[in-house]
């Protein structure tokens, strides 16, 4: 749930930031894995990344946490990684170094002390309203107070440093920064050895009930905990290496060559490993939903970049349904768009390919004609036969993909116009059957196509055209009544995830 309050939102002026930092020089920063909570737009990430755009230092791997929906989208074009919602929720895997924040003073202590719960090592900068400090009347604040005390944090006031900034706010501020020591290694697990049965196997059938889908991510759940603790098991092992192979080799050889290892702290090559395995694991369980194999190649490349900043957030029973849940609800817009890039690529290439509709909302609407001709489609190869032209391999897929989705047959098991390209001996300008378009290759490069099915046709052109917002007023009233037939059908599965 978004519970994000405008009254609380005070983004960090560029003067308190400087101030908040001061203590790390750039060479420091840049071997640090930093975490902003409660980010907001990440105007503290924002002065860390400046740093660098003058600078030869390695970046700092930079993460955010953010509840609100609209600030999230704003982090995540700036590609910061956001592995949360809710920090006081948070119970990631991640390692860090610093974390730099300005909670809500309204919750600040809360903020702190959660902070200082996730840190293992390392140091937290944090902004809180003064009044946190000086009138420690609660159990919270007497608790942070104590905590404080024991580890020698700093305090500075600042007054009022707000008063000036983006949204002001005359709150009197104190910056404190302390330093935790590890009161225990969290690189250090004991585990059993996972058994065979230990491991799951998922499929789109086990998708298809709350039940069956709770069992699997739960599996998988364990699965990830069991990796990682493998993972730090080949750490400690590359320890051993190290220290045994001193004086084995010669002066220029080092075991980490020979390993192909960088040269990044246990701390971030664990984090990095944390990144890959679960943008790995997202992609996987991504898809064997099953929206993937309709994509085509445009749709697919703008999905990438929702898999990417989802492969940032944690691996929980939580996060998985939430994410289904956003498939669900935007499957119609995915899908349609894949149809309308499709009748884009019938379109674009020949003027004869387009059929202009009286009566239509534009006069530059247009329908796709039956028979298509789409120039420099077809190669010549060694072997006597044709072949597909590799500049346009991703859209005699995308074809073949969205006649799928529309008839609902699955595509590694049609015969695809690549397929049959490739059955067809040069100079052969004959009839050939694809599943979906009777066919025919020229030696000049051309590959003429004509919808086997009439009312394929029909339905392709009716839901690209109604994509465009092309469609006369009757045909939109049947192309409404179709989709809210099948957004019932999208209402009984969401049902079939969620519960009513």
């Amino acid at each position: 749930m978004n519970t994000f309050n405008i009254n609380t939102f005070f983004p960090t002026p560029r003067n308190v930031i400087r101030k908040m930092l001061s203590k790390f020089n750039t060479t420091d920063l840049s071997s640090m894995t930093i975490l902003e909570p409660s980010a907001g737009k990440g105007d503290i990430l924002d002065y860390i990344k400046e740093l660098y755009e003058y600078n030869r230092h390695d970046k700092p791997d930079m993460y955010a946490i953010e509840q609100d929906a609209n600030l999230k989208f704003i982090l995540s074009g700036k590609n910061y990684k956001v592995i949360a919602d809710d920090f006081l929720s948070y119970s990631g895997d991640y390692l860090f170094d610093l974390i730099v924040m300005n909670p809500p003073f309204n919750t600040g202590a809360k903020h702190l002390l959660k902070a200082w719960d996730a840190m293992n090592e390392g140091h937290i900068v944090c902004l809180l309203n003064a009044e946190t400090i000086n009138n420690p009347y609660t159990e919270e604040r007497k608790l942070l107070k104590t905590i404080l005390d024991d580890n020698k944090a700093e305090l500075e006031f600042l007054g009022n440093c707000f008063s000036a900034s983006e949204r002001s706010t005359e709150t009197e501020v104190v910056m404190i920064t302390v330093h935790k020591k590890a009161e225990r290694k969290r690189l250090d697990f004991t585990f059993n050895a996972v058994n065979s049965e230990d491991k799951f196997h998922i499929n789109e059938s086990t998708l298809k009930s709350q039940i069956a889908t709770n069992d699997v991510i739960g599996n998988m759940i364990i699965q990830y905990g069991n990796l990682k603790e493998y993972f730090v098991k080949h750490l400690e092992a590359e320890e051993g290496l190290n220290f045994f192979s001193s004086g084995l080799f010669d002066q220029y050889t080092k075991i980490k060559d020979l390993m192909k290892s960088d040269e990044k702290s246990k701390k971030q090559r664990f984090n990095s490993f944390c990144d890959k395995t679960k943008l790995a694991i997202w992609q996987h369980v991504i898809d064997q939903i099953g929206m993937s194999r309709y994509m085509t190649h445009q749709v697919r490349e703008n999905f990438a970049l929702f898999i990417k900043q989802q492969g940032a957030m944690d691996f929980t029973k939580e996060n998985v349904f939430s994410m289904i849940k956003t498939l669900i609800l935007n499957k119609d817009t995915i899908l349609e768009n894949a149809i309308s890039d499709v009748f884009d690529i019938f379109t674009k290439y020949h003027k004869e390919n387009r059929c202009h509709v009286e009566g239509w909302k534009t006069n530059d609407a247009w329908k796709v004609n039956r028979r298509i001709i789409l120039p420099w489609y077809v190669d010549k190869s060694w072997d006597r036969y044709y072949r597909e032209n590799y500049h346009r391999d991703s859209e005699y897929s995308d074809i073949d993909r969205v006649m799928c989705y529309i008839t609902g047959k699955n595509f590694e098991e049609i015969t695809s116009i690549k397929d049959e390209i490739r059955r067809t001996r040069i100079g052969d300008s004959s009839l050939h059957f694809a599943e979906f378009f009777s066919m025919r290759c020229y030696k000049k490069g051309t590959l003429h196509l004509e919808f086997r099915d009439e009312s394929l046709w029909h339905e392709f052109n009716m839901r690209a055209c109604a994509n465009k917002k092309w469609l006369p007023e009757a045909e939109e009233k049947i192309w409404k009544a179709k989709k809210e037939n099948a957004s019932q059908n999208e209402s009984q599965l969401e049902t079939l995830f969620f519960g009513t």
